[in-house]
């Protein structure tokens, strides 16, 4: 029979694995699971004491790690990666995502005509709640580590994924993850699937179903380190307007011949009125894949080195740049039309107030854009101006350390 220091140290482990009940981390956009489910948590916690007494399982039990415990807190800024990750033979890691609490990676199959694909999740303070994980998920050795191997009852996967992302066919399917503690501090969910390798190579059936794989899944979770790694930004931030601060940053590097380098960084005052007004037609969770701006957000600074880098350069003789900056020339533009009419006449199609400037040259494009209803053309030149960029900006190598370089 079980002990009353038994059940302290039980509850000491529940409490060590709790989310943080904030009332931001209460509203994050994540899947709930059932009422049954919900309730059947609620009933562990609450009878723990009558469960133990009978041997039976506690919550304690359905979280309880039996393999070495992570190393490491990785705390700290978010505009670092928090683990090193390398990409499986025959796979890419791109595009990855970061916000204050919450990295998204994404690999991506190359080489064969049938598509693959994996979903990273880091999360930490309170992000994700372990309470989710079925308890009758198997337990997995992942180098020492142990791990949950989760197939959610409505066959979806155990967090929402980013609107857009290529993982469609979820509903058609059941999705597994791969749950674990890769160092304190952090839960990592990860997710794979692969196309049925249907028709020929040379022919392909291109819209052949999905299948999710656990089997890389768990091999990608076992390569993955608990040792973070630096992420670097193309340019330092010198002025924003007060209040705002980095919201999220979306870093793509070139996947083929024609595509670009992009590295874009929105930020947010965390007031919704003063940001971008939602629009109905536009879905109700936010994506992290940008550049799509979301409701509430304030302003964006994107960096991009594809094709399209001089889409106003190309235009000169007709449209001459507005400013110089950095030695970029830069044009003020704007995102809404505003659509007059005159009895008799139809309708004119004219340029509303300037939102953004975007700086062009040496290959590169750094488009400032304000989100909210009252854009300042004098502001959109002061944050250009405070720029700094590397002596070569298309370098990787020489670009900054975003944890300094970004607004915080």
């Amino acid at each position: 029979m079980r002990t009353e220091e038994d059940l302290r140290n039980a509850l000491d482990r529940i409490a060590a694995t709790a989310p943080d009940r904030s009332p931001i981390v209460d509203n994050l956009p994540v899947d709930r699971p059932p009422r049954r489910r919900r309730t059947a948590l609620v009933l562990a916690t609450v009878m723990a004491t009558a469960a133990a007494a009978v041997g039976g399982p506690i919550l304690v039990d359905h979280l309880r790690d039996t393999t070495t415990q992570p190393a490491g807190e990785q705390a700290g800024s978010p505009w670092t990666n928090w683990v090193t990750l390398t990409a499986p033979k025959g796979m890419i890691v791109n595009p990855r995502a970061y916000e204050a609490n919450r990295q998204v990676y994404q690999l991506a199959g190359v080489g064969s005509p049938w598509a693959s694909w994996c979903l990273l999740t880091l999360h930490r303070n309170g992000d994700f709640n372990p309470g989710k994980i079925p308890s009758d998920s198997p337990r997995i050795d992942l180098n020492g580590l142990a791990g949950r191997l989760i197939t959610m009852p409505n066959g979806e996967p155990i967090v929402p994924f980013p609107v857009g992302y290529a993982m469609t066919s979820v509903p058609v399917r059941p999705m597994t993850s791969v749950a674990w503690q890769p160092a304190k501090g952090i839960w990592a969910l990860l997710s794979c699937e692969k196309q049925q390798e249907l028709g020929t190579r040379a022919v392909p059936q291109i819209d052949a179903p999905y299948d999710a794989d656990s089997q890389t899944a768990v091999a990608v979770a076992k390569s993955i380190k608990a040792t973070p790694q630096p992420l670097t930004a193309p340019f330092k931030i010198g002025y924003v307007p007060s209040g705002l601060h980095t919201q999220r940053v979306v870093d793509k590097t070139a996947n083929f011949t024609g595509d670009g380098h992009s590295f874009d960084v929105v930020f947010s005052d965390g007031n919704p009125r003063t940001g971008l007004k939602p629009d109905p037609a536009w879905p109700k969770t936010g994506s992290l894949w940008g550049p799509q701006p979301q409701p509430g957000e304030d302003l964006e600074i994107r960096y991009s080195t594809d094709k399209f880098w001089n889409q106003q350069t190309r235009h000169e003789d007709t449209l001459p740049a507005d400013l110089t900056i950095h030695g970029f020339k830069a044009w003020y533009s704007a995102d809404k039309m505003i659509v007059t009419t005159e009895k008799g006449k139809p309708p004119l199609a004219q340029p509303g107030a300037p939102n953004v400037l975007r700086l062009e040259g040496k290959g590169l494009s750094i488009t400032v854009r304000a989100l909210g209803n009252h854009p300042d053309k004098t502001q959109l030149r002061r944050i250009a101006e405070s720029l700094t960029l590397p002596v070569n900006p298309t370098n990787p190598a020489n670009w900054y350390d975003a944890g300094t370089a970004l607004p915080h």
